[in-house]
């Protein structure tokens, strides 16, 4: 059975260089490590099915009802569970796999792209209540979340404006708060990082390998 390490974060973070640098240190050691990415059309139930035509207009059809209020609340009420199912299916498959599954970007990252990008018809703090559906999802065996200020996560990858990022930030804030997950401060040097990775594995490895070796 294969352990999840899930890394979570706004863009620009660093967490697709730390998620291969952590994947070649585990095989060095003799770990299998593989990468999955949530929003990759190959790691997912979803993206699977996209290459559908039918799924697809399904798709577009959703989009285009976050233009009103009611449409992103009816919008959310259709893509929230689809993530839950999409989520379970996905992580079951996964845990069949041996070794150690290291998500560059986890389910997290999904409810909060729904939620800043799909809704912008819903306010801040509404969305932050929405937030508390994370709870809902899969927990990986190892959660990681990747902090930042939005200015300098505008500097690095400017996919947002400093309005939108700022937001961004405040629900990947709430986010750690309400499932306890591990931060790390994704603006020192990519080593540091690593270093800061390497030690909250090594330290939840030996707990969660000794677990499910009793088992």
């Amino acid at each position: 059975m294969a352990i999840l390490i899930g890394f979570t974060g706004f863009d620009g973070t660093g967490k697709t260089t730390q998620a291969k640098k952590l994947q070649h240190a585990l095989l060095m050691q003799g770990i299998r490590a593989n990468y999955v990415h949530v929003f990759s059309p190959k790691s997912t139930i979803s993206g699977e099915l996209s290459k559908y035509h039918t799924v697809d207009s399904l798709t577009d059809a959703v989009d285009s009802l976050s233009n009103t209020k009611s449409g992103a609340i009816l919008e959310l009420a259709i893509r929230l569970p689809t993530l839950f199912l999409e989520s379970w299916l996905t992580v079951y498959r996964e845990k069949q796999r041996s070794g150690v599954s290291i998500y560059d970007r986890y389910f997290y990252d999904k409810l909060i792209a729904i939620l800043s990008s799909y809704s912008k018809k819903l306010s801040l703090p509404i969305k932050k209540k929405i937030l508390w559906a994370a709870i809902l999802l899969p927990k990986p065996d190892i959660a990681i979340m990747f902090r930042i200020r939005p200015e300098i996560a505008n500097r690095r990858k400017r996919e947002h404006t400093l309005e939108e990022a700022t937001e961004i930030c405040a629900l990947y804030n709430e986010l750690s708060r309400i499932l306890s997950i591990n931060t790390i401060n994704a603006e020192k040097e990519i080593d540091e990082v690593q270093e800061v990775i390497q030690r909250l594995c090594n330290k939840n490895f030996n707990i969660e390998l000794k677990r499910q070796h009793q088992k």
